[in-house]
């Protein structure tokens, strides 16, 4: 997948390619999250946000995703 076709959920700008983003996919009506990148890409995805900050805005909106995103941005991206 090329990463320049993705738009961010939160600030509505293309992903820059060779960006890690995290992703968030929906399973059975509940979004699961995870880091994405060229190299471990992504199907398609409910929730793309291409930097922190646009993180840290999205979990401000939606707190039921804090652990999730919060665990993603303590570790290692792709």
């Amino acid at each position: 997948m090329i990463f320049t076709h993705l738009i961010c959920t939160e600030c509505n700008e293309p992903v820059e390619a060779h960006t890690s983003i995290i992703a968030g996919i929906e399973q059975e009506g509940i979004l699961h999250f995870r880091w994405a990148c060229e190299h471990n890409p992504i199907g398609d995805a409910a929730v793309i946000l291409a930097s922190n900050d646009c993180a840290v805005r999205f979990v401000t909106k939606h707190p039921e995703y804090y652990q999730q995103i919060d665990k993603l941005l303590a570790a290692p991206t792709c």
